[in-house]
């Protein structure tokens, strides 16, 4: 996709005070985004006075590399990256010196040494991440009050104190450049704490917000993020000016004809219709299994034969003109609602032999492999002496300590590209800010297995989605169950598919009533019930 179409030609040339785009799956957003960088600089913006949000670390990544082809060497002086660093850069901007971020392990001891019971120290960990994400801060809170003192003693941030700081600082603080533009990726995902943020930043410098996003793809109700501030923006700016993103490159047209058919029963939404840019493609296959254990084996079956089985490790696609290609391993994903969905998984792939990552849950150990990776490099630095004194550049380091690149090899690459010309020492705080998510490895030629909230900005060939039975998806058995939200999670993961997409569900469990959203005549049934579970034959037994 090199030429805009109309609708991305007008986020790039948009002269509203505000903007809001409705930027749906696969309609080339972050391509928008970055054309809209490059046309400010290139009518004269200076660069320095852009800030472009990002979700994620990779995602800032993505975006960089899509700018510096066209504006040069300027693109360093554009704040690209998430709201986190961004609060973290305001606050060592406002005291003068390094910021130390605690992580969510720190934060847990901190809570024990106060609580004396870790039951309690997790439950109110959590508690006090509402509570700061929602700014609810009208009653007295003692064990919040005595948390907040001790971090005050050790001179530490939690990443929720980079959020709410900054507001409170930033009237204080005056930066070489006027801020004219602000442009917030997954603006559906803020949190009211994230929402004020950006909002004082804009009233300050008077700047304009460019707030794009999709209602329909808003998932992370669970760590407090509020669609309302999506769907409300244009009563809190009625100057802004509302643009759409209608046209879906990324997948066949049965796979949005079903996932648009689906979302359509959500009532908070803005209406954006997609339209499909690919014609052909396989009808959504709806398999029913015996039990969760079975899921993985069919799964398995249908990888080793798309795969060529024993004889190739690569089968030409004919579904449609468009599908047409070599598969890879990585061309697969599995997702699924929660982590106990792995275990099952987890035993079929291991079986088969078939190369696989887990993103995020207890059997991937991601959490334990980023603390171990953070400390590697802490006592490097502190053995070294690197520091402002003896400054070493990212990129120098890692080629000084080669086995930290072999050990942690995503996570290198990532930072090696974000801070290659930054003294480690200094990009220290930022290494804190990374997420598990960030030990995901795109290029690595394996199976993705990972949960819908985890897949968010992925995309793959072929999809499986397993769970599709009532009580897993929609999860109706939560306290703060929300179906609006439960049917944008699964919307989410099908349009994940670029080619086919196949929906699991058990024999022995009621079937998820999002199936019935679906139009019949989009969808190909197929059972594949066993009555004991097979003895496993790995692919390369």
């Amino acid at each position: 996709m090199e030429e805009l179409n109309e609708g991305q030609k007008s986020v790039c040339n948009s002269t509203s005070k505000h903007v809001l785009v409705i930027a749906g799956p696969g309609t080339g957003k972050t391509y928008s985004i970055a054309k809209r960088i490059e046309s400010l600089v290139k009518q004269g913006v200076e660069p320095s006075s852009i800030i472009s949000i990002t979700f994620t670390n990779r995602a800032a990544l993505e975006l960089k590399e899509r700018i510096k082809s066209s504006i040069g060497e300027s693109y360093k002086e554009i704040f690209i990256g998430t709201i986190h660093k961004l609060g973290l850069r305001i606050i060592k901007d406002f005291t003068g010196r390094e910021i130390d971020v605690i992580d969510r392990e720190g934060q847990l001891s901190l809570l024990k040494e106060i609580l004396k019971d870790e039951r309690k120290a997790k439950f109110e960990l959590k508690r006090i991440q509402k509570k700061k994400n929602q700014m609810l801060f009208q009653e007295t809170d003692h064990i919040y009050e005595e948390y907040q003192k001790r971090l005050k003693e050790r001179e530490l941030y939690d990443y929720e104190d980079l959020i709410l700081r900054p507001p409170e600082i930033l009237w204080k603080i005056h930066w070489k450049t006027k801020i004219k533009h602000i442009i917030v990726d997954e603006f559906q995902d803020l949190n009211p704490a994230q929402y004020v943020f950006i909002s004082e930043l804009a009233k300050i410098h008077s700047s304009s917000i460019c707030a794009v996003g999709d209602a329909d793809q808003s998932i992370y109700g669970f760590r407090g993020s509020d669609v309302r501030i999506f769907l409300f923006f244009e009563k809190d700016h009625p100057d802004c000016d509302i643009l759409r993103l209608t046209e879906n490159y990324r997948s066949t047209r049965a796979i949005i004809e079903a996932s648009t058919s689906l979302i359509k029963n959500n009532k908070n939404r803005l209406e954006n219709p997609l339209v499909a840019r690919r014609d052909g493609g396989p009808l959504i296959k709806v398999i029913t299994v015996s039990h969760p254990w079975a899921a993985g084996d069919f799964i398995v079956e249908e990888i080793e034969n798309k795969m060529g089985g024993l004889s190739s490790l690569s089968a030409l696609r004919t579904d449609s003109k468009n599908a047409k290609k070599d598969l890879s391993f990585s061309d697969f994903a599995v997702i699924y609602r929660t982590h106990e969905d792995a275990a099952f998984l987890k035993g079929s792939f291991e079986s088969s032999g078939i190369p696989y990552q887990i993103i995020g849950g207890r059997f991937s150990k991601e959490g334990a492999v980023l603390r171990e990776f953070l400390s590697e490099i802490k006592m490097l630095l502190l053995k070294s002496g690197y520091r402002e004194e003896n400054p070493v550049h990212a990129r120098q380091f890692l080629h000084k300590y080669p086995f930290i690149k072999e050990k942690y090899p995503a996570l290198s690459e990532l930072i090696q590209e974000i801070y290659y010309d930054i003294p480690i020492h200094e990009a220290l705080p930022d290494l804190y800010l990374l997420t598990p998510s960030d030990d995901y490895n795109p290029k690595s030629d394996t199976v993705t297995l990972t949960t819908i909230h985890r897949v968010k900005g992925l995309e793959f060939s072929c999809v499986f989605i397993v769970g599709l039975d009532d009580g897993s998806i929609p999860m109706n058995r939560k306290k703060d169950f929300d179906i609006e939200e439960e049917r944008r999670l699964l919307y989410v993961g099908m349009t994940r598919a670029k080619d086919e997409l196949f929906l699991i569900h058990s024999q022995n469990k009621r079937e998820s009533p999002f199936l019935r959203e679906i139009p019949p005549y989009l969808i190909e049934r197929i059972v594949k019930v066993k009555t004991k579970k097979p003895k496993k034959v790995g692919l390369f037994d």
